[in-house]
C-alpha cells in the first residue's frame, strides 16, 4: 500500500500528486486530470454509441427495402 511519501507523477501533467489509477487503461492520474480523462472516455463511446445507432439504423433500412442493399 502507498504511503503518503510516496507520490507518483500524474500520467498527463508529470507531476508528482496524490493520484488515482485508471481501471481501464492503467495509468495514473491526478484528480483534475481523472476527470479529463473520464470526460474524454464519455465523449469516445458517446460517439461510438452514435455510429453504432447510424449502422443499425442503416441495417433496418436495407432490410425493409431490398433494392437498397448498398451495405449488405
Amino acid at each position: 500500500m502507498a504511503t503518503p511519501a510516496d507520490k507518483v507523477k500524474c500520467f498527463k501533467c508529470n507531476e508528482e500528486a496524490d493520484t488515482y489509477t485508471c481501471r481501464g487503461c492503467s495509468k495514473d492520474f491526478c484528480f483534475d486530470h481523472l476527470i479529463e480523462h473520464w470526460q474524454t472516455f464519455n465523449q469516445e463511446f458517446d460517439e461510438i454509441e452514435n455510429d453504432r445507432n447510424l449502422l443499425k439504423e442503416t441495417i433496418i433500412e436495407q432490410k425493409e427495402d431490398p433494392n437498397k442493399r448498398l451495405l449488405i
